[in-house]
């Protein structure tokens, strides 16, 4: 006797999924994120509501809540992760003296430029924020810890005898981070016409030249 085949749809249907739950609500919660980088970055805090997320991911939104509890709490991860291959990358430059780390300012130009939806979400929060709100204090601190590595570069250059010892550390630091950060709300107004890395490389050509003994 021939048996019956098997419903391979009803039985797909009620196999359990091999992937495990919490890896995926871990992709879940990657998938909401990457949806929430588009919609903040687009309309920002104000102008994002959690039902345009969720929808954008694929959700609903008490799904949305159950994995972040509030908008404040989605964005605040955002803020924390958009910027992480950025934050990486910055990282291996910051412990060097500044004539080896300063040149090498301009690749994070580059990356900028190459995955530019980070760079804009900070702009648009940091002008939502710009006189108070949730995320003001994170942008000051933000800001104030890289005129900080900026400044410790140029000291450990002063220390190797490579910068000159009459250089203000802090105040070359705080006049490149304001270019830097000139430079990417530039570009994203201007891609075609404003280059982050060449305007960088330009800048450090510049600063190397007139800091160095």
């Amino acid at each position: 006797m021939v048996k019956a085949r098997p419903d391979t749809a009803n039985d797909a249907a009620r196999r359990p999924s091999r992937v495990p739950a919490q890896s995926r609500g871990r992709l879940k919660r990657e998938e909401i994120l990457r949806a929430a980088l588009l919609c903040f970055a687009r309309t920002g805090f104000r102008g994002t509501d959690l039902a345009t997320v969720a929808k954008a991911a694929g959700t609903s939104a008490p799904h949305l809540l159950y994995y972040f509890g509030s908008k404040e709490d989605l964005v605040w991860e955002l803020v924390e992760t958009a910027n992480a291959e950025l934050r990486d990358q910055a990282a291996e430059f910051y412990s060097m003296e500044a004539t080896e780390g300063l040149p090498m300012v301009a690749d994070l130009g580059r990356l900028i430029e190459e995955q530019p939806i980070p760079a804009q979400l900070n702009a648009v929060l940091l002008a939502e924020n710009l006189t108070g709100g949730p995320l003001h204090d994170h942008f000051q601190d933000r800001l104030r810890r890289l005129r900080a590595q900026y400044a410790l570069m140029i000291q450990r250059g002063q220390d190797a005898g490579r910068i000159r010892p009459d250089v203000d550390a802090k105040a070359e630091a705080a006049d490149a981070i304001a270019f830097l950060e000139g430079l990417v709300y530039h570009h994203l107004i201007d891609p075609e016409r404003v280059s982050i890395e060449a305007g960088l490389r330009r800048y450090v050509r510049r600063l190397l030249a007139d800091i160095r003994i």
